[in-house]
């Protein structure tokens, strides 16, 4: 279906999203090569448990147990027990209890994608021990593992109040930057692009705050994850732009820039605060304006890491309480360790050390490199991930099963046993695993893996924004916006001075 609109009639909200000509150095709005965001929602906590079989059947109620290859389950409405075969089963959702058992913090990632977080208890002989959430003690050799992410403590970065003339670290890169009754000024009127960048690895879990204010001009922008702090747009990046109460989301790659979503602040106020938290492991993007829900988004193909936070105005404008917080997290460098025929270390100032590692403790991590004839000793606080080369060839087991946890953890296998307390599965590399069943979120057929299931903790899903598919503007030109459903054609009559 077409629609056709005069553009003198359609500017507003359709044309918000192609804001800002002069940030227009990429290809603004076009589809991502790589995926398009998808939109999350808040998960509401489940107060029963849900069974969604392979018939299109859901039942709600209380999974009470594993019985001879049966689910058992109390249905809410239902009398009696059901029982359900576990090979008819789609997906299980388990009630979210409201004191969660804690996790420990190192997590171990395994060749089929599937991770297990652990307490590291050490490594020799090629054999790394580790105690599970449930106390059990584990023995794997790093031939069976692709790596091993340590436990990090929620550390801020960055914070800078601007009360006094110390930027901290943060480099003017271009415009005239100056801290002025507490905050940070871009003072000059023609300039475009105006940086103001730290330099930051960020690999993992990060969370920024900041409060930023338009004076003159019409845009200003935070970039986070951004490969370099000197072309248009980092290279790679991604960042939010704000233009008068429009906030947008984009994602750049190779500096040409793609909209995935935009929000508008319901009241516009002097200064605008801002808190987006970004986790890597699953692509989610969380934006907080004032207060207030923004984007919830994920990237099928998250960006890994990046080197700069980028604060950007096109004219006049100043920023206030910008903290950086590292959350926790670590990078698997598994194509590179294959590439190099060596163990990765990477360190939490993003330097790589490749070699072979020896042993491991609580307090260092032993290795030897190509240039040192002595093993290195590396504190195992300043170490963020460990990748091994090694990998051995494995028989397919038995993967009937996909358990997902609260923390997003992944163990695959086939479930063997289930009751009100635990939850244990056979797994190829670890043998049985327990699992506290308070920590489990749902269970999966692999089969089902991938094919799209409601799930009764979500609302009802909202369309994926998929922004503009071409256009050009002025002189009689045109807009063709594409929301996948349907196109809609805007016609320029001539008016060269759209925006």
């Amino acid at each position: 279906m077409k629609r056709y609109r005069n553009l003198t009639v359609a500017l507003g909200a359709t044309l918000a999203l192609l804001a800002c000509p002069a940030w227009g150095q990429g290809r603004m709005g076009m589809r991502p090569p790589h995926g398009d965001l998808e939109q999350i929602t808040e998960s509401k906590p489940l107060t029963s448990d849900v069974l969604h079989l392979n018939n299109g059947d859901k039942i709600s109620g209380t999974i009470l147990r594993l019985d001879d290859g049966m689910l058992v389950a109390a249905g809410e409405l239902v009398e009696g027990d059901v029982r359900v075969p576990l090979t008819h089963v789609k997906l299980a959702l388990f009630r979210t209890p409201k004191d969660l058992p804690e996790l420990p913090g190192d997590r171990l990632i395994f060749p089929n994608a599937d991770r297990l977080s652990v307490t590291l208890n050490g490594l020799q002989n090629d054999v790394l021990k580790a105690t599970t959430s449930a106390g059990d003690t584990l023995d794997i050799k790093t031939e069976r593992l692709t790596g091993v992410v340590f436990a990090r403590k929620p550390h801020t970065v960055y914070e800078n109040d601007f009360e006094s003339d110390d930027l901290k670290g943060l480099t003017p890169v271009s415009g005239k930057w100056a801290i002025e009754d507490g905050r940070l000024v871009q003072k000059e009127r023609n300039a475009s692009f105006s940086n103001a960048t730290l330099k930051v690895t960020q690999d993992g879990r990060f969370q920024y705050e900041w409060t930023a204010n338009l004076l003159s001009g019409y845009t200003y922008g935070f970039y986070f994850f951004a490969e370099n702090n000197q072309s248009v747009h980092g290279g790679t990046s991604y960042f939010v732009l704000a233009q008068g109460r429009s906030i947008y989301l984009y994602k750049a790659l190779n500096d040409q820039q793609h909209y995935y979503a935009n929000y508008t602040i319901p009241k516009r106020t002097k200064r605008t605060q801002f808190r987006l938290d970004y986790n890597p492991d699953n692509g989610h993007i969380v934006l907080i304006v004032d207060g207030k829900d923004a984007f919830r988004y994920r990237d099928p193909q998250p960006i890994q890491s990046g080197r700069f936070v980028v604060l950007r105005v096109d004219s006049v404008g100043e920023f206030d309480d910008v903290v950086v917080r590292r959350l926790g997290g670590g990078r698997i460098l598994a194509q590179e360790a294959k590439a190099r025929g060596r163990d990765i270390v990477c360190l939490a100032n993003n330097d790589e050390v490749s070699g072979t590692v020896l042993g491991m403790d609580a307090e260092t991590v032993l290795m030897k490199t190509d240039y040192d004839e002595d093993p290195v000793d590396i504190q195992r606080s300043y170490v963020s991930s460990v990748t091994f080369y090694r990998q051995a060839a494995t028989a397919a087991g038995d993967d009937s099963a996909r358990i997902t946890l609260v923390n997003d953890d992944v163990i695959t296998g086939r479930l063997v046993q289930l009751d009100a307390e635990t939850l244990v599965v056979e797994t190829d590399v670890l043998g049985r695993v327990t699992l506290a069943r308070a920590l489990v979120r749902e269970l999966r057929a692999a089969d089902a893996v991938g094919e799209p299931i409601g799930d009764a903790r979500d609302e009802e899903p909202v369309p994926v924004l998929r922004g503009v598919q071409r256009g050009r503007f002025g002189g009689g030109g045109f807009v063709v916006i594409d929301d996948g459903d349907e196109q809609i054609i805007i016609e320029n009559e001539g008016d060269d001075d759209v925006f």
